[in-house]
């Protein structure tokens, strides 16, 4: 399940502006095209099954590449059995008839209601179908699953201290605000309060919003973990037992309500109201709530970097490239704001511009594995593939776990004709992916046709 991020809603519209797409790669474009398919006189072939011999991920998240070469175009059936009792678990057929030659599908290691597989052995089998020609011999191959323990949740909705909320509210030094915690949750039964300060998850300093993702994404379910607050000047050490990230999330907007009526002068608590409203796709109720404040609150760094957030959701990138532009005036150490500007640049087809935006965010905060994610994709965009490397590599640097380190790695190394890098990272970055259709859309564009 994707962590809920302070940029979810940036992040989201960054890959729906193509930002996650990359290039093909030169080794792709280079390659011979396949000479046309001969009338087929019998059933599709199968060869080259490729499937990693132990698969390792955590609860929760586990997945698998599935790799196969078919003689001719044909729909693939993939039919996962435990190997001790033959019992079929999962059958996955894809919706399309796939062309001649390899095609890879990943697949999530649950069974056919959606439960994760737990640890074992497993075994494989792999068909193909035409409505012409029918059905290919099965080709079988076998894995061991290893299961880590699962990504837990940090259940309380947070902000960054921004330099205006610190005036306003009487806060300094650096962390995440804690705006409302789920009722009756971990974070609750822990002693954590509304108005703390979090300074630090499972050991891991929260000193920026960039350190919390990666602290969040790190972050054991079911294991007591230590947390650290401030409240009113006082260091508070307390323990808390995240829950698994696969249970639903809490709505914290309900609380976010009712702590904005008790403390309506906090502008601290009406900008978590706003951005979570707008990270949860409620674009309008979260207009509504920004065009009550007080024009000067409408018009502090923060008031327009929401309503650039606002905005980006909406799709409407020219003006909220303005109000990105609008908040670093007023703030110029407002690193989403320089995210949000990266994000809107892509967007408006300005790449060289993108990726000064997204620099000026890995500067602000160099523990933020997105900005230098995307610095990476746009990098890519204007054929700059040894940066975007390195830009990538500071990204898995920071968060090992996250998807869009890898793949932005992978596909630059392709650009750069280092196939074997480039598959692996491509791979890595898959394994770790949640969005299936992307996933699809990345394995037909890159690994396909470089990893033969």
């Amino acid at each position: 399940m994707p962590i809920r991020t302070r940029r979810a809603v940036l992040i989201a519209a960054g890959l729906a502006a193509g930002l996650g797409a990359g290039l093909v790669s030169p080794l792709a474009a280079a390659q011979e095209p396949d000479p046309p398919e001969a009338e087929a006189s019998g059933p599709p072939a199968l060869t080259s099954l490729r499937l990693a011999r132990t698969v390792r991920a955590q609860r929760g998240h586990a997945r698998f590449l599935v790799g196969i070469r078919t003689s001719v175009a044909a729909q693939i059936i993939i039919r996962v059995s435990a190997a001790s009792s033959g019992e079929l678990l999962k059958t996955v057929q894809a919706s399309e008839s796939h062309p001649a030659g390899r095609a890879y599908f990943l697949v999530d290691a649950t069974d056919d209601d959606g439960f994760q597989l737990p640890s074992g052995a497993y075994r494989v089998e792999v068909q193909a179908t035409s409505e012409t020609t029918g059905t290919s011999e099965p080709v079988r191959s076998s894995f061991r699953l290893r299961l880590a323990r699962g990504r837990g949740r940090f259940d309380a909705y947070t902000i960054p201290l921004w330099k205006v909320l610190t005036r306003t509210s009487g806060l300094s030094g650096t962390g995440q605000l804690v705006a409302v915690v789920a009722p009756r949750g971990a974070a609750a039964k822990a002693g954590i309060r509304r108005g703390d300060v979090l300074v630090s998850l499972n050991g891991r300093p929260i000193d920026s919003p960039g350190s919390l993702v990666a602290a969040q994404r790190a972050l054991p379910a079911g294991r007591e973990v230590p947390v650290v607050v401030t409240r009113a000047g006082e260091r508070l050490e307390l323990r808390m037992t995240p829950p698994p990230d696969w249970e639903t999330a809490p709505s914290y907007d309900r609380s976010l309500r009712v702590a904005t009526r008790r403390d309506p002068k906090s502008l601290a608590l009406a900008a978590a109201a706003v951005r979570e409203r707008i990270e949860a796709d409620e674009a309008e109720s979260a207009e509504r709530l920004l065009a009550g404040w007080p024009r000067s609150w409408r018009a502090s760094a923060v008031g327009h970097l929401l309503a650039g957030e606002m905005l980006t959701a909406e799709g409407r990138h020219k003006p909220a490239l303005g109000a990105y532009n609008r908040a670093r005036k007023r703030d110029p150490n407002i690193e989403a704001a320089s995210f949000g500007r990266g994000v809107a640049l892509a967007a408006l087809k300005r790449p060289g511009d993108s990726v000064g935006a997204f620099g000026a965010a890995e500067r602000l905060d160099p523990k933020d594995a997105a900005a230098a994610a995307f610095r990476a994709y746009v990098l890519l965009r204007i054929d700059r593939g040894e940066e975007a490397v390195q830009a990538a590599q500071r990204s898995i640097r920071i968060d090992p776990r996250y998807a869009d380190a890898h793949l932005p790695h992978g596909i630059a190394q392709l650009a750069l004709e280092n196939r074997a890098a480039g598959v692996r990272g491509l791979r890595t970055g898959l394994l770790l992916l949640d969005d299936e259709e992307r996933a699809a859309r990345l394995i037909a564009r890159h690994l396909e046709p470089t990893d033969p």
